[in-house]
C-alpha cells in the first residue's frame, strides 16, 4: 500500500524555522546584533510556543476558516503587543535602555499603536499562517492515509469474510447431517436446511464490508447456531440475551460470526459436555455492550494460529479499528468457568 510523506515535528520545523529567520537578520544587521535583536528574536520564539496550545485548542473544535483566520489574528496582534511590552521590560531591568517616564497606561497604550503601526503582528501573522496551512496539509494527508488503508482493509476483509460467509467444513457437516437425517428424522432435517438457507442467504446478500443493525447480524448468528444445534443436539445449549434498545445499533457484518464459530470450534474441544453458549447485548448509559461467552477453555496463541482461530480474532479487530477508530474495545477474558468476548462500542 502507498503511504504518504511525514511531516517533521513541531519541534523540528520550529527550530529550523527561527534559526533561518535568526540568520537572516543577523546578516540585515550585519553582525550587530547583541543585545537588542536576540532578546527580540528569542521572545518571539517564546510567544509562537504559548501560542501553539491555543491553536491546537481551536483546532480540534473547528477547522472553520472564519474563526481560525479571526483567531491567528487576533493572537498575532495580542503577541506582537507583548514581544514589545516584554522587550521594553527586560531591557529597562537590565538597564540597557530605559522606559520612557510616561503613565504606565500610556505605555501600553503608545506600544500597541507601534506594534501596529510598523507592522510587528505581521511576523507572527506569517508564523500563524504556517502553522494552520501544515495542520491543515497533514489533516488531508491523514485522511487520505485512512481512505486508503480503510479500502485496503475493506478489500483484505472480503476476502477473509468469504471464509466466514461459506466456511467449506461447516457447510459440509450441516449438508451431511441434513443428509443423514432426511430418513430418521425428516422435520428435524428440513429444519436444518431451513436454517441453512437463511442463513446462505445473509451470506450472499451482505457480501460487502457494510453495516448491518445488530438485529441482522443476531438473526444470522441464531440461523448458524440452530444448525449447529440441530447437529451437536443436547451437546450444545444456547441462550440469546439481547436488550431491545440495542437491536438498532449498527455493526460491520458478520462480526460476530467468527467470534461465535471459535466458541463452538474450541468450546467443543475444551468443555465438559454440554457446551454451553452466551450471547448477550444491552445498553449501558452511553455504552453499548456486547459479550460471546462460551464453557471451556482458551486456546493458547501456538495452537490458535496452527487452527486459524488467531485469523478470526484480527479479521475482528481490523474491523472494528476500520469502523470505530477510538470508540471501542476489545476484551478477551478468561477464567475457569469458561472464556467472554467483550465488544464495547461508545456512542
Amino acid at each position: 500500500m502507498e503511504t504518504t510523506a511525514k511531516i517533521p515535528s513541531f519541534w523540528t520545523l520550529q527550530l529550523i524555522g527561527w534559526a533561518g529567520y535568526t540568520i537572516d537578520r543577523y546578516i540585515s544587521l550585519e553582525g550587530n546584533f547583541f543585545p537588542v535583536p536576540i532578546t527580540y528574536v528569542t521572545i518571539a520564539f517564546v510567544l509562537t510556543i504559548l501560542l501553539r496550545p491555543i491553536y491546537r485548542r481551536v483546532w480540534k473544535k473547528t477547522q472553520s476558516i472564519a474563526i481560525i483566520g479571526l483567531t491567528a489574528i487576533i493572537g498575532s496582534i495580542l503577541a506582537a503587543f507583548l514581544w514589545l511590552i516584554l522587550g521594553e521590560i527586560i531591557f529597562d531591568f537590565f538597564g540597557i535602555r530605559e522606559i520612557r517616564d510616561e503613565s504606565f497606561t500610556s505605555f501600553l497604550w503608545d506600544s500597541f499603536r507601534y506594534s501596529l503601526q510598523h507592522h510587528k503582528p505581521f511576523l507572527f501573522l506569517s508564523w500563524s499562517a504556517l502553522y494552520f496551512g501544515i495542520k491543515y496539509w497533514q489533516s488531508k494527508r491523514n485522511e487520505e492515509e485512512l481512505v486508503l488503508k480503510a479500502n485496503t482493509l475493506a478489500k483484505e476483509t472480503e476476502l477473509k469474510m468469504l471464509r466466514y460467509q461459506i466456511n467449506p467444513h461447516f457447510l459440509f457437516n450441516s449438508l451431511n447431517s441434513a443428509s443423514a437425517l432426511i430418513r430418521e428424522n425428516p422435520n428435524r432435517a428440513e429444519k436444518m436446511i431451513d436454517e441453512l438457507s437463511e442463513f446462505l442467504r445473509y451470506s450472499l446478500n451482505k457480501t460487502k464490508a457494510g453495516l448491518v443493525t445488530l438485529n441482522e447480524e443476531i438473526e444470522a448468528v441464531h440461523n448458524y447456531l440452530s444448525i449447529e444445534k440441530i447437529r451437536f443436539e443436547e451437546k450444545l445449549e444456547v441462550d440469546f440475551q439481547i436488550s431491545e434498545e440495542v437491536l438498532d445499533f449498527k455493526l460491520p457484518n458478520f462480526l460476530l460470526h467468527p467470534l461465535v464459530e471459535n466458541a463452538i470450534k474450541y468450546g467443543m474441544q475444551t468443555s465438559k459436555l454440554p457446551l454451553r453458549i452466551l450471547i448477550t447485548a444491552e445498553k449501558k448509559e452511553s455504552l453499548i455492550l456486547i459479550a460471546i461467552e462460551n464453557s471451556g477453555k482458551w486456546v493458547d496463541d501456538a495452537n490458535s494460529k496452527q487452527n486459524g482461530t488467531n485469523v478470526g480474532i484480527k479479521n475482528v479487530r481490523q474491523r472494528l479499528e476500520q469502523f470505530f477508530p477510538d470508540r471501542h474495545k476489545f476484551e478477551i477474558s478468561k477464567n475457569r468457568n469458561g472464556v467472554r468476548i467483550s465488544l464495547i462500542f461508545y456512542q
